[in-house]
């Protein structure tokens, strides 16, 4: 993880998100490990390179009670193992697959700002600067 550089972009083929820093990052519901969703994950970081997650540790429990909940399951902290992709994608690229999932499911269309957030990925002339303007949608 320290070849990351925060903020980053993380996607799979149903959505993505921007995690501001590691622990963001790295302390999740167990239910998202169980979905699969670190399996495909491809992580973006605001050097512009590219990674993807190819393992998942669960380290430890976090919070109180060592992170159970009766309704949401259990917060834990773990460790994504990355490796860096051949190549990384250009924003190009990068805002394409964005469109494209937001035009996938129709949530996103629910938005009360999905206009400004499609012309902020659209307006987007690097990455660095596409992760700062998502990180304020809270997506």
């Amino acid at each position: 993880m320290d070849a990351l550089v925060f903020p980053v972009l993380a996607f799979d083929k149903h959505s993505f998100s921007v995690k501001r820093n590691e622990d963001d990052m790295t302390i999740v519901w167990s239910s998202l490990i169980r979905s699969g969703w670190f399996e495909e994950l491809i992580v973006v970081d605001s050097k512009d390179r590219s990674f993807k997650v190819v393992g998942v540790t669960k380290l430890r429990g976090v919070g109180f009670l060592w992170g159970f909940n009766p309704l949401y399951g259990r917060r834990i902290k773990v460790k994504l193992d990355t490796r860096r992709s051949e190549s990384d994608l250009s924003i190009e690229q990068l805002t394409g697959k964005l469109l494209a999932l937001l035009r996938s499911w129709p949530g996103w269309q629910s938005r009360d700002d999905y206009e400004e957030l499609v012309a902020s990925i659209q307006n987007a002339t690097s990455i660095s600067q596409l992760i700062d303007s998502l990180s304020r949608f809270n997506v």
